[in-house]
Parts: C-alpha cells; sequence; structure tokens
C-alpha cells in the first residue's frame, strides 16, 4: 500500500469521465508542484532553506491548515536530520526545527523515497484513501511453540490525491 501510496500503479486504470486513468502517486501524479532540494543525507544547513522552499510552493497553491501535513523523507536522511544538532543554536536537530513550522505536524521517513521528499496536506481536499473493503489482519499457524508469529494483512483501498480547478495537487516534492 505504501509504495502505491508514493508511486502510484501504471497497471491500475480508473474510467474517469470516459478516459482512463492510471492510478497516481504522490511522487507520479501529473498536477503536483515539484522543487529543488539539495541531498539531506548530509545533513547541510540547507535543509531549513528547502522545507521554506517546499512550504512556499504549497502556500501558493492553498494555506494549509495547523498540523495538517506531514513530510516524508528517504530513511538515510530521516538518520543525518535526526541526529544533527545545530552548531552555537541550542541542541534542537533539524526535524525538531521543522516541526516547529505551523502546518508541520511530522517527518516521517519511508523506504519507498530515495532521493526526493515529499510534503503533503493530509486532509479531505487534497486527499482521501478509498476503501473497497476494510483491513483484515490474519495471523499465520505456528509449526513450533518456539516460532515467532506471522500476521498478513490484506486491504482493498486506493488513494484519490485530489487537484483543484488549476489542476495543482496539495502535495510538493522534488526527485533530484
Amino acid at each position: 500500500m505504501e509504495s502505491m501510496l508514493f508511486a502510484g500503479d501504471t497497471s491500475i486504470v480508473v474510467d474517469q469521465s470516459g478516459t482512463g486513468t492510471p492510478l497516481y502517486g504522490y511522487t507520479t501524479h501529473p498536477n503536483r508542484s515539484t522543487e529543488t532540494v539539495t541531498n539531506w543525507a548530509t545533513a547541510t544547513t540547507s535543509v531549513l532553506s528547502d522545507v521554506q522552499k517546499l512550504r512556499k510552493k504549497m502556500n501558493a497553491v492553498a494555506t494549509p491548515d495547523a498540523d495538517s501535513c506531514i513530510l516524508y523523507v528517504p530513511y538515510n536522511w530521516y538518520t543525518a536530520i535526526a541526529e544533527d544538532a545545530f552548531a552555537n543554536k541550542g541542541d534542537l536537530t533539524f526535524i525538531d526545527r521543522i516541526k516547529n513550522y505551523p502546518e508541520i505536524k511530522d517527518v516521517k521517513p519511508t523506504k519507498f523515497l530515495t532521493d526526493a521528499v515529499v510534503l503533503v496536506e493530509l486532509r479531505d481536499r487534497t486527499i482521501q484513501l478509498a476503501e473497497a473493503s476494510d483491513i483484515i489482519t490474519v495471523p499465520h499457524v505456528r509449526m513450533n511453540d518456539l516460532d515467532g508469529q506471522t500476521f498478513t494483512t490484506f486491504s482493498a483501498c486506493t488513494p484519490l490525491i485530489k487537484s483543484d480547478r488549476n489542476s495543482k495537487t496539495g502535495e510538493s516534492n522534488r526527485h533530484r
């Protein structure tokens, strides 16, 4: 599900007013706003200026509510910005500073991004999860009492990324 959320699935085509439309993700939607960012794996001071550029790009489309946005980052970038503290400016990490922006609720790592970040407003006006059935988790039978427990989770749903009348989405991202 997370892979589909970020990259979409071109093998799934939905009829939309008589036109076949592929299932888009955060990084593949044709109407997303993009901005160039640096590689945050080295956690330089450009991180905050990059976040500012993403915020300005998003605010040019629509002003998000407080605590309505999530910034998704690659795992190797997350590690760098979570551990790196500002010299001579207290003990705050880049993540602490990013979460000080009023609209950004959290910074989350994902394995489905490698060299890009995605800032998305998680409100019904910008994205919804269309569910065909609720999520079901089924435990597997253990062959030995000492084996760990394994579960499989099933769901039938798809993300619905919305565009406004100007063909803009409530997200801002950039591949390097």
